[in-house]
């Protein structure tokens, strides 16, 4: 039986802060932006990840 390992959009939140401040930092000029930025993409690709895996088929190995 295999496991498939998704994002909840608590995790993609805090990896888009995270990425948009290591982005921000080589970017100052920007770096509030950015931070924001990751949060709102982070967040939604952790909903879109959820969603993803409610409606997958759960296949059992025999």
């Amino acid at each position: 039986m295999t496991t498939k390992s998704r994002l909840n959009p608590l995790t993609g939140l805090l990896m888009g802060v995270v990425l948009g401040g290591i982005t921000g930092t080589y970017m100052t000029r920007y770096f509030g932006l950015l931070v924001v930025l990751g949060a709102i993409l982070g967040l939604l690709l952790g909903q879109w990840s959820r969603n993803r895996r409610k409606n997958d088929i759960i296949w059992v190995d025999r």
